[in-house]
């Protein structure tokens, strides 16, 4: 049970050769902001991606939304928009708005667009324009999606090696993004059997929990490791050992948010049995911030209801 509990993304290589072509990139301070240097695969996605560019600063500017934006105006603004590129530029630049819910809410549009017959083409273009959408997600997260796979492969490699320390340093990665991704599945991973062990009230910590602590260890001890570290994730970590500190540094305090929202909605994505823990550490803290800068909070499922009217149900069975 316990090798089972944490390596959930299948792992296949033989295909994904992403990053092997990654370009050599300066990290930016908010390495997960400026994912746009990246190489992509899109073989099979929307053909029309295949060439596209990306956004230029001033395209970025045009499109940016407001850190506090609500769901419904970023479908209302997505909507406007009718040229791919444009469209492109509007989701790699609000990358971290484009949630779960967002997803969700247009799902439930589309399913009570359904129940009405007068609303069926209407159903249709909602499910091209969620289709759409998600085509853009898929394009614009493949390199962070990828170096999640690959974290994950690096550190079962590790726990089933003898756990000697020049071992683990040379499993951890060596640009932001390798690094960046190997601490979300290592911190994920911890967090995952901290509360499974507090929810089962293990007297012992299991075996699993030892060895992944142990690479906390060396990776939090290895400078180099530790500078090549995306910002919000240094802010994590240090809000993970000091639960006082949460207080940012007011001008970098909306890039941190955003910073922290496109976390979110890469570990959304995630399986929850093994994300899910990491997932609402880190949604607490996002919320603390954002409350305390625009008396705001991220929208999800909770707040969020749609109606359907029920249809007569037309069957022969005898018990209805």
């Amino acid at each position: 049970k316990e090798k089972n509990m944490f390596f959930f993304i299948p792992v296949n290589l033989n295909s994904n050769k992403i990053f092997s072509q990654l370009l050599t990139l300066k990290s930016t301070k908010y390495f997960f902001k400026d994912n746009s240097k990246l190489i992509r695969q899109n073989k099979n996605l929307n053909s029309s991606l295949k060439s596209i560019d990306f956004p230029n600063p001033t395209s970025k500017k045009v499109n940016r939304l407001n850190t506090d934006e609500t769901i419904q105006k970023i479908i209302i603004n997505l909507q406007k928009i009718s040229n791919e590129k444009t469209f492109f530029d509007f989701c790699i630049t609000n990358r971290e708005h484009l949630s779960y819910c967002l997803l969700y809410r247009l799902t439930a549009l589309k399913l009570k667009a359904e129940v009405d017959s007068k609303s069926e083409n209407q159903s249709k273009n909602i499910e091209n324009f969620r289709k759409k959408i998600l085509e853009n997600i898929l394009f614009i997260d493949q390199p962070v999606s990828q170096a999640l796979i690959l974290s994950e492969k690096r550190i079962k490699e590790i726990m089933e090696s003898s756990m000697e320390e020049n071992f683990i340093l040379n499993k951890i990665g060596e640009d932001p993004t390798s690094v960046s991704c190997f601490w979300i599945v290592m911190q994920a991973a911890l967090t995952a059997w901290e509360k499974k062990d507090n929810t089962e009230n293990s007297k012992k910590p299991s075996q699993i929990y030892e060895k992944i602590k142990k690479i906390q260890i060396v990776f939090y001890n290895s400078s180099k490791h530790n500078s090549l570290l995306a910002q919000e994730l240094v802010f994590l970590q240090k809000s993970f050992e000091n639960k006082t500190f949460l207080n940012s540094d007011g001008k970098n305090q909306q890039d941190l948010i955003e910073g922290l929202k496109l976390l979110i909605s890469q570990l959304e994505k995630l399986p929850s049995n093994s994300y899910g823990p990491l997932l609402e550490k880190t949604l607490k803290i996002c919320n603390k911030i954002m409350g305390e800068k625009f008396g705001s909070k991220i929208e999800n499922l909770d707040n969020f209801k749609i109606s359907f009217p029920l249809n007569s149900v037309q069957t022969e069975s005898r018990l209805i």
